[in-house]
C-alpha cells in the first residue's frame, strides 16, 4: 500500500516550565451532553504572621494588579508589558476562567460539548462573594485526605447558595463538575533543588478514592464525590516568592514578564480526568509519553498555560460522538493512492490506516501558523527587545494575534480563548501515531503509557525516538524529551534528512525508514506513506 501526502494550511512554542506534579486517576470515558461548570471561590484566614512557606497571605488578591506587580520594596514593575490572569480576582475573573476551559472544550470537540458556566457567590459576603474555611493554607497542604477534606468543606460552606443556583436552573447537581478556586498559588510545578512555598495546595482532581473516610457534602440529595481543586492563578509574578526563585534588580534581574503561565491549560487538564480522558504520561515517573501533543500530557501547558494542546487523535476518538471525522483508508483503495490532509483548524479529519488486527495508524495535520508561514516563535524574533532578548511571549500575541483568532475579555483581561489550539505546538506538519492494543479496556487508573509499552506513540520523524526519555533540560522548551518540530512530518525536515541519510528518494515512511512502518513486532505492514509537501 502507497500512500502520498499532500499537506493543506488554511492559514509555537510549548511552556511547559516545571515538572508537573497532578494526580495520575481516570474514570473511564463520561462525556456529557453539555458540561455544566460550577465554581466556588475559598479562601482561608489570614495569615498572622505571614507564613514564607505558602504563597500570600491566605486571602484572594482582591485589589487592582497594579498593587502586585512590582519587586519587592520597590516602584519597578515585574513586568511592564501584558499581564496574565491579572487582579483583582473576583467573581467576574472567576466567571471568565470557567468560560475560557468551556471554549477550549468546545473547540477542540469540533462543538459536540457545549458548556454552562456559573460563579456561587456567597450570599452572606455579597461584597466579594468569597467563602472562607476553618483552617490555614498550610493545614490542608499536607496530605490528599486533607485536600478533599477543604473541597468537602467548602461545598458544605456553599451547599444553601448552590442548590438556590441548581434548582433555579433546574439542574441536578449529578450533571455538575464542582470547581473549588482557592487563594493563592498552586503547588503544582517544582524546580531542582528549589521549592520555597512546600504548603501551597496542589490542583487536583477531586475523586472517591481522595474521598475515602471524607464526608461528601450532599447537593440536592446527591453526595459529591468528585470536583476540581485550583488556584486563583498560577502567575507567580503576583506574588513575592517570584523574587526568590527568579530574582529582582539587585540580582540583575528586572523583567519577570516571560515567566507568566495561565490557568486554562491545567484547568483543562484536570477536566479531562472528569470526563474520563486518560492520561499519556507515565504515571509512575511523570515522564511524557506523547509530549507537547496532547493535552493529557506535557501539552496541557502549550502557549504558556492559555492555549493547551488538542487531546490526542486517539484520544479524540474515543466518545460516542468523536470529537474528529475518522476517515477509514483501505488497502484495496490504496494500492498509490495521493490524499491531501488538510490542517485540523481548518478541517477536523483524521485518518486511519489498519495495519493488523490489534494495530493501526492515525494521521492527521497540525498547523501552528498565526498568518502565512509565521508562528508565535517567528513573531517574538519580529518584536525583539534588543540583540539578545526576543519579545515577550503574551506581548507578542496580544499585538499580533488579529481579533478573529483571540478571545479576550474586555474588563478582567482574561484570555478566554483561541479559533484554534495548535498555536502552541512546537512545529507544524504531519503527525503519524502508532495505535497498539487499541480494544484495551479504559477502567480507572488505565496505563496507556509507560517504560514497558506505549500504546499510544508518535513516530517521531527525525528517528530519535526522544518523547518520554530522560532529560535534563531546565526549560522544557529546550527538552527534546517533550516534542520539537522535527518529529513532525514534511518534505525537508532536517531531522528526517539526517537520520535518513542513506535514504534518496524524498521524505518517506516505510519499512525501510526510521522511524519505520513495520508493525510492534517488526513484521512489515506494506505500508509506504510519502509526504510531498514541505512547511
Amino acid at each position: 500500500m502507497i500512500i502520498r501526502l499532500l499537506l493543506l494550511f488554511s492559514l509555537g512554542f510549548g511552556a511547559n516550565y516545571y515538572q508537573s506534579n497532578l494526580a495520575t486517576n481516570s474514570s473511564g470515558i463520561n462525556i456529557p451532553d453539555t458540561l455544566r461548570l460550577v465554581g466556588i471561590m475559598a479562601q482561608f484566614p489570614i495569615e498572622m504572621p505571614d507564613n514564607p512557606k505558602t504563597s500570600g497571605d491566605g486571602k484572594f488578591l482582591y485589589l487592582n494588579n497594579e498593587e502586585y506587580n512590582h519587586f519587592y520594596d520597590s516602584s519597578t514593575l515585574r513586568c511592564d508589558g501584558f499581564n496574565v490572569d491579572r487582579p483583582p480576582h473576583n467573581s467576574a475573573y472567576f466567571q471568565k476562567q470557567l468560560e475560557a476551559v468551556g471554549n477550549y472544550y468546545l473547540n477542540i470537540s469540533g462543538e459536540n460539548l457545549p458548556f454552562t458556566a456559573n460563579i456561587i457567590s456567597n450570599s452572606n459576603s455579597p461584597e466579594d462573594g468569597y467563602y472562607t474555611v476553618s483552617d490555614s493554607m498550610e493545614f490542608y497542604a499536607k496530605s490528599d485526605k486533607l485536600l478533599a477534606e477543604f473541597f468537602s468543606e467548602v461545598l458544605d460552606l456553599a451547599k444553601s447558595d448552590i442548590e438556590t443556583i441548581l434548582t433555579q436552573q433546574n439542574v441536578a447537581s449529578d450533571e455538575v463538575v464542582f470547581i473549588v478556586f482557592h487563594a493563592g498559588l498552586g503547588q503544582d510545578f517544582s524546580l531542582p533543588g528549589l521549592d520555597p512555598t512546600i504548603y501551597d495546595l496542589k490542583s487536583a482532581y477531586i475523586d472517591e478514592e481522595m474521598m475515602t473516610g471524607v464526608t461528601p457534602t450532599e447537593i440536592l440529595g446527591e453526595s459529591i464525590q468528585t470536583g476540581i481543586l485550583l488556584p486563583e492563578t498560577q502567575n507567580m509574578i503576583y506574588y513575592d516568592i517570584v523574587e526568590d526563585i527568579f530574582g529582582n534588580p539587585d540580582y540583575g534581574t528586572d523583567d519577570l514578564c516571560d515567566i507568566q503561565l495561565g490557568l486554562t491549560g491545567i484547568f483543562a487538564f484536570l477536566l479531562g480526568y472528569e470526563l474520563g480522558l486518560p492520561p499519556l504520561f507515565n504515571p509512575e515517573t511523570g515522564d511524557p509519553g506523547v509530549g507537547f501533543f496532547g493535552l493529557m500530557d506535557h501539552g496541557s501547558n502549550n502557549g504558556r498555560g492559555v492555549i493547551p494542546a488538542s487531546p490526542s487523535p486517539w484520544t479524540r476518538s474515543l466518545p460516542d460522538s468523536p470529537w474528529s471525522t475518522i476517515e477509514t483508508i483501505s488497502p484495496i483503495q490504496s494500492l498509490d493512492t495521493t490524499i491531501t490532509v488538510y490542517a485540523l483548524d481548518s478541517l477536523n479529519i483524521l485518518y486511519r490506516i489498519d495495519i493488523s488486527e490489534n494495530e493501526y495508524f492515525l494521521i492527521e495535520n497540525r498547523n501552528n501558523w498565526v498568518s502565512y508561514k509565521t508562528d508565535i516563535d517567528s513573531l517574538r524574533r519580529k518584536h525583539k527587545i534588543d540583540e539578545y532578548q526576543v519579545g515577550h511571549w503574551f506581548d507578542t500575541v496580544i499585538e499580533e494575534f488579529p481579533e478573529n483568532q483571540i478571545q479576550i475579555d474586555e474588563d478582567t483581561q482574561v484570555i478566554t480563548g483561541f479559533d484554534h489550539y495548535d498555536y502552541g505546538l512546537p512545529g507544524s506538519g504531519i503527525l503519524i501515531w502508532h495505535i497498539s492494543n487499541p480494544h484495551i479496556d479504559l477502567f480507572p487508573n488505565q496505563v496507556i503509557n509507560d517504560e514497558s509499552y506505549h500504546h499510544v506513540k508518535i513516530e517521531e520523524a527525525d528517528g530519535a525516538q526522544d518523547i518520554g526519555t530522560k532529560s535534563y533540560s531546565f526549560f522544557a522548551s529546550d527538552d527534546p524529551t517533550t516534542g520539537t518540530r522535527w518529529d513532525m512530518w514534511f518534505n525537508g525536515n532536517e531531522g528526517y534528512e539526517f537520520a535518513n541519510h542513506d535514504l534518496e528518494n524524498g521524505t518517506i515512511f516505510d519499512y525501510w525508514s526510521s522511524p519505520n512502518s513495520r508493525t510492534v513486532d517488526g513484521s512489515d505492514s506494506f505500508l509506504s506513506i510519502e509526504i510531498l509537501s514541505e512547511i
